[in-house]
């Protein structure tokens, strides 16, 4: 960021922010995993020959939230950046097509 031109200060600034940010899709990711691969785990008696299957879940849902992640980020943050190109531009949203 910094060699895009953005001051070293505005991203320290930034950090606790997206730090919150993150704490509140993991907590998404974590619930979602609690209410049902637990949830169903739990549900029948937490079997011993059901461990391995937890632990390769939990071992995987980390990349996998992010790739989803990342993948709704791109998407979001394409969004953001027209909307507020039109703002600095002062045009309206519906005057430039879309770059989609």
């Amino acid at each position: 960021m910094i060699k895009l031109g953005v001051p070293l200060e505005a991203i320290f600034e930034m950090l606790p922010k997206l730090f919150s940010h993150a704490d509140a899709v993991a907590k998404v990711y974590v619930e979602l995993f609690r209410s049902t691969v637990w949830r169903q785990f739990a549900d029948a008696g937490l079997p011993p020959d059901g461990w391995p299957e937890i632990q390769r879940t939990l071992e995987n849902i980390i990349p996998l939230a992010g790739q989803a992640l990342v993948a709704a980020f791109r998407e979001a943050m394409g969004r953001e950046i027209e909307v507020v190109a039109y703002e600095e531009l002062g045009l309206a949203p519906d005057s430039v097509p879309s770059t989609g």
